[in-house]
């Protein structure tokens, strides 16, 4: 018997959205992931295997995943170096902020005591935070809200993959991406 987590439903969720989560036979869900599905309105299904067909397990190797992660940090870090770059005209004491969050990402975890927190008290963080139209494209900040946009993304599909402990400074990044991206483009408005 497997049991199916919130990661796994949430990873593939993040790929490619769905109505309908179809669970085999053989597979259980969590609580957690159970409520993921009722939370976004999914149909879960139950999927009976023929016997003789039975679906073979695949799975990473965790030499894979591992090098994988360090890969989207690495990605993440770099972004947040360019972000910083192109904010630093816009609003210099952001700029630093995500100077000093550059440098607490490492190969493969977060160095919380490095990440600077700045502004973004009682701004909430929603679900399509990071998704953009041609109007901000266009905008006098296009080229930032891109890019804040894509690391948003980016460390959102890394978020997946990482241990509790981490998830809530994680989170706490992506409301500062977010957030900055707001204050971008109500500049335009």
């Amino acid at each position: 018997m497997k049991f199916i987590t919130e990661h796994e439903i949430k990873f593939h969720y993040k790929q490619a959205p769905f109505k309908t989560y179809y669970l085999a036979d053989n597979c259980r869900l969590t609580p957690e992931a159970r409520q993921f599905l009722s939370d976004h309105r999914i149909d879960l299904t139950k999927q009976v295997l023929v016997p003789e067909a039975k679906a073979e397990e695949v799975t990473i190797p965790t030499e894979v995943t591992t090098r994988r992660n360090q890969l989207l940090y690495n990605m993440i870090r770099i972004d947040f170096y360019e972000i910083a770059l192109l904010m630093k005209p816009v609003d210099s004491q952001f700029s630093q902020s995500l100077f000093k969050t550059a440098e607490a990402l490492t190969n493969d975890t977060v160095d919380t005591k490095l990440v600077e927190f700045t502004n973004s008290k009682g701004f909430t963080l929603k679900q399509d935070a990071f998704k953009i139209s041609y109007f901000h494209v266009l905008s006098q900040y296009g080229a930032l809200i891109i890019k804040l946009a894509h690391t948003g993304s980016a460390i959102e599909l890394l978020a997946c993959e990482l241990p509790q402990q981490e998830q809530q400074t994680v989170k706490q990044i992506l409301t500062q991406l977010a957030w900055m991206m707001d204050q971008l483009m109500r500049k335009e408005k």
